[in-house]
């Protein structure tokens, strides 16, 4: 019973959170966001997670 605790509780959220998208990098709007166009033809807005770059209009933006 401890193990089927353990799974629900730590490991399926992770698998919930994460995925892979696989496609080309159409657009870059900040640092942190760009828009992919995957093998649909869909075109996503991702916000990279961890990354702490300037926004626009701030300092050192546009080399970021």
């Amino acid at each position: 019973m401890k193990n089927y605790f353990f799974i629900i509780l730590f490991i399926l959220p992770l698998c919930l959170i994460s995925q892979t998208i696989k496609g080309k990098v159409i657009r870059v709007a900040d640092g942190d966001t760009i828009t992919i166009l995957d093998s649909d033809n869909n075109q996503l807005r991702v916000r990279l997670c961890g990354i702490d770059v300037p926004e626009k209009g701030q300092d050192f933006a546009d080399v970021a």
